[in-house]
């Protein structure tokens, strides 16, 4: 399966994914961090409000939006991506209004496999995921859309049986009470990891199945 990364604006991490894409996309300043990560989008698109290279990547055949419309930047990116597989970096922290805009966008579109921000790491999960993770690291399970999800799990300190994620409820700073951990939801969740373990990840995921 074709696979995609998204570099968007917001806050990111200082480090590349350790994956190999087939397509990179920059929304407006997240072709700034793809400079500062060492990565050549084959797709820079948006109104270009923020970028710090407007002028470079405009000549350079850049996709320009008006910046009044009704998408945004990265609403605009995800659809770029045409139902492939994705992964989306950035978009965390910074303004309050646009990380809410991120998330509100996961009600129209599929979820990122990961979603990569600057103290994250956020693996979706809509059917089982297994996790090789450190004992006692940070896990908290948190909802991917306005929808309820229902979540059971092995490995953590605290068991989660049929347990109801939704914007009311959600599983904060559980932890890894083993090396192996297994999350299964019927619905779509974000399981959040620390940001370090975004070098090691292909090692940590070890089954990811979506249903």
């Amino acid at each position: 399966m074709e696979s995609v990364l998204i570099i968007t604006g917001g806050e990111g991490p200082k480090t590349a994914p350790p994956f190999e894409y087939d397509e990179i996309i920059a929304s407006d300043s997240g072709y700034d961090r793809a400079v500062r990560l060492g990565l050549k989008p084959s797709i820079i698109l948006g109104d270009m409000d923020s970028t710090s290279f407007r002028d470079e990547i405009t000549a350079s055949g850049a996709i320009v939006y008006p910046r009044d419309k009704d998408e945004s930047d990265t609403e605009l990116a995800i659809r770029r991506s045409e139902g492939r597989m994705y992964d989306l970096l950035g978009g965390g922290g910074g303004r309050t209004d646009h990380l809410l805009a991120v998330l509100a966008l996961f009600d129209r579109y599929p979820l990122p496999r990961f979603w990569f921000t600057g103290e994250d790491v956020l693996v979706s999960c809509s059917g089982e995921l297994v996790l090789s993770l450190e004992k006692d690291m940070d896990v908290s399970i948190i909802p991917a859309t306005g929808r309820t999800s229902r979540v059971t799990s092995s490995g953590l300190r605290w068991e989660l049986d049929d347990y109801v994620i939704s914007h009311s409820s959600v599983s904060l700073s559980n932890r890894a009470a083993s090396g192996i951990v297994t999350v299964k939801s019927i619905g779509d969740v974000f399981v959040r990891l620390p940001i370090r373990t975004l070098p090691i990840l292909p090692d940590c995921v070890l089954s990811y199945i979506k249903r």
